[in-house]
């Protein structure tokens, strides 16, 4: 699938010292990144509260397991970004050092990578931020290439073997507008509920800080 990527390059990004120690040190296996592109909606769609959220822990930034067949294909700039889905959390890297990390929270299913629309499940795997805006509603809103050509693979192989569920005997479609971006429930965001239909959500403040520092074709790593 990458197969005019270029030979990879290691670069080591060290976790942050106050979350680890001895201090960790996270290795990103540079090559080639295929060019995706993708419209982000005008808004980002919000799931209905439900009376079975959870509020989620948030344990200290720790070392991801990163899948190797992705990790060969990531393409490091100045700025990237990891989001760890178990952790509820967003670490921004400079350079391949740590900057900052920024609580989260996810979509209403959060474990396992996204499969089709409306399944509410947040995905997995490289992306990149694709478009910038300010908004109304989420303060800012950063949309990532979703889906990618490992998504799209995935969603193939599903609707072969029938296992995507279907409305009106159509099957839902593989679906897209995720992003990074703001709220306006700063109650469910305090307490770490996951409520977006996929996106990843942060207080208005976080958000901005993000938008201020993370330039379109950023990388963005999100895993389990």
């Amino acid at each position: 699938m990458f197969d005019d990527a270029p030979k990879p390059v290691l670069y080591a990004m060290s976790t942050p010292s106050f979350n680890v120690t001895p201090r960790l040190v996270l290795l990103f296996a540079l090559a080639g990144i295929g060019s995706a592109t993708s419209a982000f909606a005008q808004s980002a769609a919000v799931a209905p509260p439900s009376s079975g959220s959870q509020v989620t822990a948030r344990p200290p930034l720790a070392e991801p397991r990163i899948d190797a067949e992705i990790a060969s294909a990531t393409a490091w700039g100045p700025v990237q970004v990891v989001i760890y889905k178990s952790k509820r959390s967003l670490a921004l890297y400079r350079s391949g050092s740590f900057d900052k990390e920024y609580p989260v929270v996810l979509g209403l299913v959060p474990k396992g990578r996204k499969r089709h629309a409306n399944d509410a499940r947040t995905p997995e795997g490289l992306y990149r931020v694709v478009g910038k805006r300010a908004h109304d509603r989420w303060q800012y809103f950063l949309a990532l290439d979703y889906p990618n050509a490992e998504d799209r693979k995935h969603y193939e192989e599903e609707l072969g073997d029938g296992t995507i569920p279907d409305e009106d005997g159509k099957p839902f479609g593989i679906g897209d507008s995720i992003g990074i971006h703001g709220n306006d429930r700063a109650a469910d965001q305090a307490s770490g509920v996951d409520w977006t239909k996929g996106c990843i959500a942060l207080t208005a403040k976080d958000v901005a800080e993000i938008a201020a520092k993370v330039p379109v074709g950023t990388p963005v790593w999100i895993v389990e």
